[in-house]
């Protein structure tokens, strides 16, 4: 079996609701589900929201394809929380199958190019503070804590924390991945 090709970013399509939504929910399980309770009711897919974020005119949802299959995403726009004016990493999903593979590297470096495009200069992503390898995948962007914290009914009340990064400092696939 030969390896998969390296991911192309693109934005996303409208049509591509549905299998976003698929992809979010084996990416979610895989990622989240070690976090949770055995007997945790799973909310379902918001492919709503998912639209909402590829129509919307200050948001971007970006999708890395991977051999004709979408491999992940990453939704950006302006950052939600009131104290802050800078970009957010709104989301960020990569089929486990496509784990290791570049594809969330690449969505965040466009995503950061993207972001920085809009006019700010640095990025917020809102993490569970238990889930250590995306803490670790976000800490190699040059993201940190900074003091907020939450956490979120709808997945058991798991503490999230918020990281803060500067969009400036490029990372390199090396730096990235290296870990």
């Amino acid at each position: 079996m030969a390896a998969p090709s390296a991911p192309t970013i693109r934005p996303a399509e409208a049509s591509e609701t549905p299998a976003l939504a698929q992809l979010w929910e084996r990416s979610a399980r895989a990622g989240f589900g070690p976090l949770l309770p055995g007997d945790f009711a799973w909310p379902a897919a918001d492919g709503a929201r998912i639209a909402e974020s590829i129509a919307g005119f200050d948001t971007r949802v970006l999708v890395a394809d991977s051999d004709d299959a979408i491999a992940g995403y990453a939704t950006l726009g302006p950052a939600r929380d009131d104290d802050l004016d800078c970009g957010e990493l709104r989301s960020l999903f990569v089929d486990p199958s496509h784990w290791g593979g570049g594809a969330a590297h690449m969505l965040v470096g466009d995503g950061f190019a993207w972001l920085a495009t809009a006019g700010y200069d640095r990025a917020i992503v809102w993490s569970f503070k238990a889930n250590e390898r995306a803490n670790a995948f976000y800490e190699r962007w040059g993201f940190r804590a900074d003091g907020r914290e939450a956490t979120l009914a709808e997945f058991s009340d798991l503490p999230a924390w918020r990281l803060a990064a500067p969009l400036s400092a490029p990372v390199t696939r090396a730096t990235a991945n290296a870990g």
